[in-house]
């Protein structure tokens, strides 16, 4: 353990884990998922610094399997969960698309993106299927799952979705904002992502930008995916 976690807890998971001790449908900065997790994983393992970075790990891994497979899979012009060559969508992966969405608004709010920068990249590329029932059904599989979030903040005066919008503007402090807040913003991703991979991806969005028009479909909902939340 010591190995692959030699700093201990950081203060978001001590947090998360100090929440375990009254289980709720949701929370002040966060949808109950993570929670839920480390009350599962601590339940088997008890509270150490395994119990509760346990599902971290295993995250961890399934992000990098799902990104191994995700770049394999681009050579064929598929993408994500379903294949962009059928010339129409499937219910089986537009219901699962609806799952897996509403699973991750239950761990973090900024899942509310999702739909509409795809629904976006439909009306470029696939605008034929908005005019089909999967992708709005699927929608509507995600927003029932948030309903347990959507209700704890109706009873908590909005607290969740207003510290959200707290953290958007800035936690009100007036020396956020302009080009000194974008440079810190990249430069903390800088050190995230290392400077190679952070330029390598600038490259990439900047020439993707350049050349929108011409991206085969896949590589478009890339880019729509991407670039307006960075």
């Amino acid at each position: 353990v010591q190995w692959l976690s030699p700093y201990g807890l950081g203060p978001d998971e001590a947090q998360y884990w100090h929440w375990t001790y009254r289980l709720d449908w949701s929370y002040l900065t966060k949808p109950p998922l993570t929670t839920a997790a480390i009350w599962l994983s601590t339940q088997i393992l008890g509270d150490t610094v395994l119990g509760v970075k346990l599902f971290a790990f295993r995250g961890q891994g399934a992000a990098a399997w799902l990104g191994f497979g995700l770049a394999g899979l681009l050579a064929g012009m598929y993408l994500g969960m379903w294949d962009l060559r059928q010339p129409a969508p499937r219910w089986g992966v537009w219901l699962g698309i609806g799952v897996v969405v509403g699973l991750a608004g239950l761990a973090k709010y900024t899942a509310g993106v999702f739909y509409p920068l795809l629904f976006a990249w439909m009306l470029l590329d696939r605008r034929e299927w908005l005019k089909t029932p999967q992708p709005w059904v699927a929608g509507v599989v995600s927003l029932l799952m948030q309903l347990p979030v959507v209700i704890w903040n109706m009873q908590h005066a909005w607290v969740g979705v207003a510290h959200v919008l707290w953290q958007t503007d800035g936690g009100g402090d007036s020396r956020h904002g302009g080009l000194a807040t974008l440079l810190e913003f990249v430069g903390g991703q800088a050190l995230v992502l290392g400077p190679v991979l952070l330029g390598l991806l600038l490259w990439c969005w900047g020439t993707g930008v350049w050349g929108f028009r011409f991206m085969a479909p896949a590589m478009r909902l890339l880019m729509v995916m991407t670039v307006p939340i960075f």
